[in-house]
């Protein structure tokens, strides 16, 4: 009686078994499928790939817009300072023409990972997908971008010459003057005047992309050359 049971049985347990197996495959199928089109879906998305940096700033699952948006405020908050003798002049990058183009630099961190595809770049492309989708935690290697600026001459001009007018001295002739009837001389004053094209050409071609790469450095220093103006009548005696 037993025996018969138990080989009664052994198809049904087959049978539920097999349908068990085949519903289990059929869901890794379609959860490997739906993985698959996520991380199609964020490599033809807006979505910057994970690991992607500029500026010492993780872009990393932000869109382009989002990126330009953080680089352009990270650019902001670094500082550049001109100095003469005393006198200390804290600015930003874009007050000395060093103008930051965020978006060209958002889309060139958009692209990274999505250019020509080969075989030895699949793996390290489907890790920065899986990172970025947030699925599992993937360790991937940071790419560091160069930011994209260019230099406003005339932006740094229009500083300079703030600056020059708390910097230059005009120069002034000795000459006489009369006094109660008496006559006095006056002495010479030797002036100072910025040399504003010396600071220009300095401004301009100073690598900013390397000097503001890395937001714990030291801001870049700047002395500036201050021209003596002697008079032209030095003496009346």
């Amino acid at each position: 009686m037993n025996e018969q049971t138990t080989y009664r049985t052994q198809p049904g347990t087959a049978s539920a078994l097999f349908w068990v197996f085949l519903i289990a495959w059929l869901g890794f199928l379609a959860a490997v499928a739906g993985a698959v089109a996520g991380l199609a879906g964020i490599y033809r998305g807006d979505q910057i790939l994970a690991g992607v940096m500029s500026l010492g700033r993780d872009l990393g699952g932000k869109t382009a817009d989002e990126a330009a948006a953080l680089l352009a405020a990270e650019w902001a908050s670094r500082t550049v300072i001109l100095e003469h003798g005393d006198q200390r002049w804290p600015l930003t990058p874009e007050q000395v023409g060093a103008v930051l183009d965020a978006a060209e630099t958002a889309r060139a961190a958009h692209a990274v990972g999505r250019g020509r595809l080969s075989a030895d770049r699949l793996v390290a492309l489907a890790q920065r997908l899986i990172a970025t989708s947030g699925i599992v935690p993937v360790e991937v290697t940071p790419i560091a971008l160069k930011p994209q600026w260019h230099f406003d001459r005339e932006r740094a001009a229009a500083t300079l010459r703030v600056l020059a007018g708390q910097i230059d001295i005009p120069k002034q002739d000795a000459g006489l003057r009369v006094v109660e009837g008496r006559i006095e001389t006056t002495p010479a004053i030797v002036g100072q005047a910025l040399d504003v094209a010396a600071a220009l050409a300095m401004l301009e071609t100073h690598p900013w992309a390397q000097a503001l790469a890395d937001p714990a450095a030291e801001p870049p220093r700047f002395g500036l050359r201050v021209v003596p103006q002697p008079p032209a009548i030095s003496d009346v005696s």
